[in-house]
C-alpha cells in the first residue's frame, strides 16, 4: 500500500528561508542560545531544560503555560494540600540561599512548575541591619554581632558545612572587607565597625573615629602583628547616605600595604608597608558594631589606642571578607547587587531577614558564603530591621534571589494557612482524588499496621527560627505511596493535554502552546523565526542582565522577550500573510512585536513626482497623549455646601490659571502705551520694560484660548447620572472686585449644549465696567449651531479676540468662536463664526479690564469647573437680567492641551492646531513663536501652554493637582476637588497628522495616481489637473523606484518637533527657495529659525537611550520583512542614519561665472587668469 500524502507535500512554504540576508550583512556571525553556546560561560547545562534548543521536547512542568493558581488546572488525582506540603517542604528545607549560582540554578530546574509557581509567590525581603549604638533602650553595651569563626557553631545541625574549620584567617593571603555603611548625620565618638583581635595588638580593625562634623567623620583601617608589625590608613566618609567601602590588606609581593577604597574610588594607603607573616587570632571572634582598643602606628610610628567608646550607630548592608583583593572594577560591578559564593568569599551577611518574629528566636543573621558563619545579634530589637527610613543601598537586589525561609515568620505562615484551607476545599469536591479510586479496605489495613501514624495533610507549617528546619503536615504510608504516583499521573495528564494546544496561540500565555514549542509552530506555517538578539550574552539573554545603559537587572530577560515576540507574530500571523506584499503586512509585523512603526522608525518607498510643493506634504501619526477628566469629585468622600468668596465649592473638580499679565518687555503689536525703560537690566531683555503697568496684561492686545474637550458618552445627556444639557468650557474671569463684593466677575463664559434641536457652542461677554444695564450695554452673544461635541470625540474649540486698532476700527473689537473635529488629520467638521463687537458703550478704554488695571489689578484668569456667580452687582456677565445660560458653570467632561496666546491665532494656524494637536506653529515663527524674545521677537506669542502630559497624573491626598505649563512660562494651573489620590489624567489615542520635516525626500507611498479630475476640490487637493488629460508632461511624470528602506534616525523626533513651530512650510519654503540665496554661502533665515526653536530646548538630547533602542531592535527582523516584500521590490534593510535636522542643511554656494570655465577655455585665458591671481595675490598682502 503506497504511502498517503498531504495536500501540503511538495508546496513551497509562504516565507522561504534565507541564509544570508541584506539586513544584516554577509560578515554578521549569527549565534544560537543554546547550550552549546554556554560551553565556556561558566554555566552547567547537562540538566537544565532551560538552555535546550527550541522547539525541542519538554523536560518539565515549568515548561507548560498554565495558571497554576487554578488547582483544577493542574491536580487531577493528586492531593492539593500533598502538592503544597511537599512544595513547602522543598523550598524551605532545600532551597540553597547559601549555595552558588550553579547550586541555586540546579535547585530551580527540580521544581515542578506548581512548586515553581509557589516558589515565585514566597514572601521576599531585602533590607539591612541598624545598629542602636550604646544608648539603644537604655543598654550602655547597644547592638552588635559576634561572629564564631568556626564552621557551623551555631545551629550545627542544619549547617551546610559544619565541620568547625576556622574559616576568617587568611594565614598570608590578602583579605577584603567590603560592606555598605550608613553613619547618620550626628557627632559620633570612636565606634568600632568591624573587629577581629587577639590582645590589643594582633588584628585588625575598621572603626569610625571621633568627629563633632554632622556631615563627614573619618574611617580608620589598622592591622598589627605585635609591638612593631603595624599598618594604618584613614579616609573621610560623608554621613547621611549610604558609602561602599572596601577595606583592603594587599599581600601581594611587594606592596603589602592598607587601602582603603569608598564608593569604587582608591581613597587611602597605609604610608608604610609591612609583611606580617600570619596574625595569630584565628580563634578571636569577629565582632561587628563593636570592639576593644587597639594599639597601631600613628604619624612618625607613634604607638596610638583607637579606644571605642560607643557601639556603632548607623547601618550596614552586604557585608562581604574575601582572602583577595578587590579591583575597583569588580567593586562598582558587584556595588548594587548580590553576589554567588566563590572561594574567596569567606563571610557574607545580607541582613536580608525580615522585621518581626521569625520562630522562637528572631536575632539571627544568615551567612550566605556557605561557610555557616550564622550568627546572633545582641541586644536585639526587632526595630533594627525597620528599613523604611533610608532606602537600601543596592539598586539592583533581586527579591527573587531572597525568599523568606523562616518557619515561623508570620507572613510565611499565613501564606501557607489561605493555600491549605483553598486546597481542603479542593480536595473535599475533587472525584478523581486518587484516595478515592481505590478500594477502601487497603486504607484500614494501613491503619492496623500503623496504628501510630496520624494523616496531617491539612497541618500548617511548624519548625525553628531558621531556613530547613520546616515540619509540615504528613499523610499515612499507604496514602502517601499513592499520592507519588497521583503526581507522577498529573504531570503526564499535563503533557499529554499540551499536545491539543500546540497550534492555540493567543497574547494570554495560560492554556496556549509551550514557549519552548512556538518554533514548531512556526515551522508549521511555513516561516522561519530568525535568532533574535544573536549577539547578547548568555545572562542578558537568560537573566535579564544589563540590557540598559546602566548595570543591572531587567524585569524580563531577552529569552522572554523573544517568546513573546515570537508569540505575537503567530498571534496576528493571518493579517500578516492575507496583506504580505503590501506596507500593511509590514507595519502589521512591526506592530506585532509591540513597537509602533509610525513613531519609532521611518518607512521608505522610493520615488513620487519630479515637481513637488512642500506646502501641504504631511505625515499621519497615532500618538497616546493625555486629558484632565472632571467626572470624579472630592464630594464622593467629602461633602460641603460651603464656597469660597469666588464661589467656589471646594468638593466639586475646578482648574484656575494664574493671572495672565507679566512684564512687558516686548515690542510688537499692540504698541505699548508706555515708554519701554531700563534697557541696560538683563531681566528686562533687549528692549526694556514698559513704564504703564496695563501694558503687561496679556488680554491688551489681540489674545486666543484653545483647548481640546471630550464628552464621553456615559448615559443618556440630561439623565441624573449623565452629562447636563448645558456645560460651562471655560470663563474668563477679573481679578478686580465688583463693587463692594468680593466675588470675582466673569467677562467671558463658553458654553456648549444640546438639545433635540439646539446644539451648539455659544460664547457670551460683557467685558466692560462701565454699566450695569443691560439695555444699555446687553453684552456680546456668539453661536455654533449644528455642533454637537457630546458625541465623545475630540473637539478643538477657541475664541478670542481681534483689538479693534489692529483691525482698523476705531472703537469695535472683533471676536471670534472656532470649533472643529479630525481624525487622521482631516478636517471633518469645522464651525466658525466672528463678530465686530462695541466692548465699551461709553467708548472709554479705561472701563475696559482686558486693557486696563484699574478694575482688573492683577490680570484676567480663566476658570474651568463648577462655581457659583454673585449675580447682584449687575457688572459684567454677573448680571442677573442676562441668560441663565450665561451663567452655566457645570463641567464634567475631559480637557486637555489648554493654551493661552497673547495673539488672535489665524484661521490657518487654528486649523494646524486642529490637525496636529501638539502643534504650536505660526505663520511667522521668527515673531510670533513663544520662545523668540530677541529683538525680532513680538508681544504676540503664547502665554500658556497646559497639555496634561505631565508625569504626575494623579490627585493628592487633599484632591489638588497641578497642570504643568510646558511654556516655560511658569504659569501652571491649579487643579482643586478632585478625588482624592485617585488618576485624573487619563491616555487617550489621538490620529493625526502632522506637516513632514522630510518633504524634499524622493519617497512615496502612493504608486498609483490620478492625474485628472472634474472637481476643482479635488484637481487643488491632489495638485492635479482638470480632465480629460491624455498625456502627462515630462515634468510631471514620477519617478519611482524600488528601493524600500526602515531607517532608524536621530532626528526624527527632533524634526517632528521642529514642525510643530510652523502653522504653513510656506516661512521654510521661502527661507530655501529665495532666489536671491543662490549667491549665498548659507540659508540666513534657517539660522535664525534654528536660533528660535533650540532657544526652547532646556537640556541636550539624549542621544544614548536612543542608541540602546536600536541596540536590541534586531536586525534579524530585517529577515522576516524582506520575505513580506514583492519580488521586484529591493530591500536596502535596517540602517541607523546619522543626517542634519531640517534646519540645518548645506548648501552649495554659486559664484561668478569665471569660475565655471572648461579646460578648452581656460587654455585661451591663462594669461589673463595668470594676471588675475597676481593681482589677487597683492591685494592680499
Amino acid at each position: 500500500m503506497s504511502k498517503k500524502r498531504s495536500l501540503t507535500d511538495g508546496a513551497p512554504p509562504v516565507f522561504k528561508s534565507s541564509l544570508v540576508r541584506a539586513a544584516n550583512g554577509k560578515s554578521r556571525v549569527v549565534y544560537e542560545k543554546n547550550r552549546n553556546d554556554l560551553k565556556n560561560s561558566g554555566i552547567s547545562t547537562v540538566k537544565s531544560f532551560r538552555f535546550d534548543q527550541p522547539g525541542t521536547g519538554l523536560r518539565s512542568t515549568q515548561q507548560i503555560s498554565l495558571d497554576y493558581s487554578k488547582f483544577e488546572n493542574h491536580i487531577f488525582f493528586n492531593s492539593a494540600r500533598g502538592a503544597i506540603n511537599v512544595a513547602f517542604d522543598k523550598i524551605i528545607n532545600q532551597y540553597p540561599f547559601d549555595g552558588n549560582s550553579q547550586e541555586r540554578r540546579d535547585f530551580l530546574d527540580s521544581l515542578t512548575g506548581y512548586e515553581n509557581h509557589i516558589f515565585e509567590s514566597f514572601p521576599t525581603n531585602v533590607g539591612y541591619l541598624f545598629f542602636s549604638g550604646s544608648t539603644h533602650g537604655g543598654d550602655d553595651e547597644g547592638s552588635h554581632v559576634k561572629v564564631i569563626d568556626f564552621a557551623g557553631s551555631n545551629f550545627p545541625t542544619l549547617s551546610k558545612k559544619n565541620d568547625g574549620e576556622n574559616i576568617l584567617n587568611p594565614g598570608k593571603k590578602s583579605i577584603s572587607l567590603e560592606f555598605q555603611l550608613f553613619v547618620p548625620t550626628i557627632v559620633n565618638q570612636n565606634q568600632v565597625v568591624m573587629q577581629k583581635i587577639s590582645g590589643s595588638t594582633k588584628g585588625m580593625t575598621l572603626g569610625l573615629s571621633q568627629s563633632a562634623s554632622t556631615t563627614a567623620c573619618n574611617l580608620i583601617f589598622a592591622v598589627s602583628s605585635g609591638s612593631e608589625a603595624r599598618l594604618f590608613a584613614s579616609a573621610s566618609l560623608e554621613k547621611g547616605k549610604f558609602n561602599q567601602v572596601c577595606a583592603t590588606y594587599n599581600r601581594k609581593p611587594g606592596i603589602n600595604k592598607l587601602q582603603l577604597f569608598v564608593n569604587e574610588k582608591l581613597s587611602a594607603t597605609s604610608s608604610n608597608s609591612f609583611d606580617m607573616g600570619e596574625i595569630d587570632f584565628s580563634t578571636s571572634p569577629m565582632i561587628i558594631g563593636s570592639g576593644t582598643q587597639h594599639n597601631h602606628f600613628g604619624p612618625n610610628y607613634t604607638t596610638l589606642p583607637f579606644t571605642p567608646t560607643q557601639t556603632l550607630s548607623g547601618a550596614l548592608d552586604e557585608l562581604r571578607v574575601f582572602h583577595s583583593i578587590r579591583p575597583e572594577e569588580t567593586q562598582k560591578e558587584f556595588k548594587n547587587k548580590n553576589i554567588f559564593p566563590t572561594s574567596d568569599l569567606k563571610l557574607y551577611f545580607k541582613f536580608n531577614e525580615p522585621s518581626g518574629t521569625l520562630g522562637n528566636r528572631s536575632d539571627i543573621v544568615l551567612d550566605s558564603s556557605g561557610n555557616s558563619l550564622h550568627s546572633l545579634i545582641t541586644n536585639f530589637k526587632f526595630d533594627l530591621r525597620s528599613t523604611g527610613s533610608v532606602a537600601t543601598p543596592l539598586k539592583d537586589e533581586l527579591k527573587s534571589l531572597n525568599p523568606v525561609l523562616f518557619p515561623g515568620y508570620g507572613t510565611l505562615q499565613k501564606f501557607n494557612v489561605e493555600l491549605l484551607n483553598s486546597a481542603s476545599s479542593y480536595d473535599n469536591e475533587n472525584p478523581n482524588l486518587i484516595t478515592r479510586l481505590v478500594p477502601p479496605h487497603y486504607f484500614s489495613e494501613d491503619a492496623l499496621y500503623f496504628a501510630d501514624l496520624q494523616d496531617q495533610l491539612t497541618g500548617s507549617i511548624q519548625g525553628d527560627s531558621i531556613p530547613g528546619s520546616a515540619q509540615l503536615g504528613t499523610s499515612k504510608i499507604f496514602s502517601s505511596f499513592l499520592y507519588v504516583w497521583a503526581k507522577f499521573f498529573d504531570d503526564l495528564k499535563m503533557y499529554v493535554d499540551q499536545f491539543s494546544k500546540v497550534t492555540a496561540v493567543g497574547y494570554d500565555r495560560n492554556d496556549t502552546i509551550a514557549d519552548h514549542l512556538l518554533p514548531s509552530l512556526v515551522e508549521h506555517y511555513g516561516m522561519e523565526v530568525p535568532n533574535f538578539f544573536a549577539d547578547s550574552s548568555p545572562s542578558q539573554f537568560f537573566e535579564g542582565e544589563d540590557l540598559k545603559t546602566v548595570a543591572g537587572y531587567s524585569t524580563n530577560s531577552l529569552q522572554y522577550v523573544r517568546n513573546e515576540i515570537t508569540r505575537r507574530i503567530l498571534t496576528n500571523f493571518y493579517d500578516v500573510l492575507q496583506s504580505k506584499g503590501t506596507l500593511h503586512s509590514v507595519k502589521a509585523l512591526v506592530r506585532s512585536m509591540g513597537i509602533d512603526p509610525d513613531s519609532n522608525f521611518r518607512i521608505r518607498e522610493f520615488g513620487g513626482p519630479t515637481q513637488r510643493s512642500i506646502k501641504d506634504y504631511r505625515q499621519k501619526k497615532t500618538e497616546t497623549s493625555t486629558l484632565l477628566t472632571f467626572s470624579g469629585s472630592l464630594a464622593s468622600t467629602v461633602s460641603t455646601t460651603a464656597v469660597d468668596l469666588r464661589g467656589i465649592n471646594p468638593s466639586f473638580p475646578f482648574v484656575q490659571s494664574p493671572f495672565l499679565s507679566g512684564s512687558r518687555i516686548e515690542v510688537g503689536a499692540p504698541l505699548p502705551s508706555g515708554s519701554l525703560v531700563n534697557k541696560n537690566e538683563a531681566s528686562n531683555g533687549t528692549h526694556g520694560i514698559s513704564n504703564a503697568p496695563s501694558d503687561g496684561l496679556f488680554t491688551s492686545g489681540s489674545w486666543t484660548y484653545e483647548g481640546i474637550y471630550k464628552f464621553d458618552k456615559i448615559l443618556a445627556t440630561g439623565s441624573a447620572t449623565g452629562h447636563v444639557t448645558s456645560q460651562s468650557l471655560v470663563r474668563l474671569n477679573v481679578s478686580g472686585a465688583i463693587t463692594n463684593q468680593n466675588a470675582y466677575g466673569v467677562l467671558f463664559n463658553l458654553v456648549a449644549h444640546t438639545g433635540s434641536d439646539n446644539s451648539g457652542v455659544s460664547l457670551f461677554g460683557r467685558p466692560s465696567f462701565g454699566t450695569t444695564s443691560t439695555t444699555v450695554y446687553p453684552g456680546l452673544t456668539m453661536a455654533l449651531t449644528g455642533v454637537d461635541i457630546f458625541d465623545g470625540k475630540k473637539w478643538n474649540i477657541s475664541f478670542g479676540r481681534h483689538r479693534n486698532d489692529l483691525t482698523g476700527s476705531v472703537v469695535s473689537a472683533s471676536y471670534f468662536l472656532r470649533c472643529a473635529r479630525q481624525d487622521q488629520g482631516n478636517i471633518l467638521d469645522i464651525y466658525t463664526t466672528s463678530s465686530f463687537f462695541l466692548e465699551d458703550s461709553t467708548g472709554s478704554f479705561g472701563n475696559l479690564p482686558l486693557q486696563n488695571m484699574t478694575h482688573n489689578p492683577s490680570g484676567c484668569f480663566f476658570t474651568i469647573g463648577s462655581q457659583s456667580l454673585n449675580l447682584t452687582p449687575g457688572y459684567y456677565l454677573n448680571n442677573i437680567a442676562l441668560s441663565k445660560t450665561s451663567h452655566v458653570t457645570d463641567f464634567s467632561g475631559k480637557v486637555g492641551h489648554i493654551r493661552f496666546w497673547s495673539k488672535a491665532l489665524e484661521v490657518d494656524e487654528w486649523k494646524e492646531h486642529v490637525r496636529n494637536f501638539k502643534s504650536l506653529g505660526v505663520n511667522n515663527p521668527d515673531v510670533n513663536f513663544n520662545f523668540e524674545t530677541s529683538p525680532s521677537g513680538s508681544f504676540q506669542r503664547l502665554r500658556i501652554d497646559a497639555s496634561t502630559d505631565q508625569v504626575n497624573t494623579s490627585s493628592s491626598g487633599l484632591g489638588d493637582r497641578q497642570i504643568f505649563d510646558f511654556s516655560q512660562n511658569d504659569l501652571h494651573l491649579s487643579g482643586t476637588g478632585f478625588e482624592i489620590s485617585s488618576s485624573i489624567i487619563f491616555p487617550e489615542t489621538f490620529h493625526y497628522s502632522h506637516l513632514s520635516p522630510r518633504f524634499d525626500e524622493a519617497q512615496t507611498d502612493i504608486k498609483v495616481r490620478a492625474r485628472s479630475f472634474q472637481t476643482k476640490e479635488n484637481v487643488k487637493e491632489f495638485d492635479a489637473q482638470f480632465a480629460p488629460v491624455y498625456e502627462l508632461q515630462r515634468s510631471l511624470e514620477p519617478t519611482d523606484d524600488p528601493r524600500f528602506t526602515i531607517d532608524f534616525s536621530i532626528v526624527d523626533a527632533l524634526n517632528e518637533d521642529i514642525v510643530n513651530i510652523f502653522a504653513t512650510l510656506s516661512d521654510l519654503e521661502n527661507a530655501i527657495g529665495n532666489p536671491e540665496l543662490v549667491f549665498s554661502p548659507d540659508y540666513p533665515s534657517l539660522e535664525d529659525l534654528r536660533k528660535v526653536y533650540f532657544n526652547r530646548l532646556t537640556r541636550k538630547i539624549n542621544n544614548k537611550q536612543f542608541f540602546e533602542f536600536y541596540k536590541w531592535f534586531d536586525s534579524a527582523v530585517g529577515e522576516m520583512i524582506e520575505d513580506l516584500l514583492p519580488k521586484k521590490t529591493r530591500f536596502e534593510g535596517i540602517n541607523f542614519v546619522i543626517e542634519s535636522h531640517m534646519l540645518e542643511r548645506a548648501k552649495l554656494q554659486y559664484l561668478f561665472n569665471e569660475i565655471y570655465l572648461a579646460d578648452k577655455d581656460r587654455r585661451d585665458l591663462k594669461g589673463q587668469i595668470l594676471l588675475q591671481q597676481f593681482v589677487a595675490g597683492l591685494k592680499k598682502f
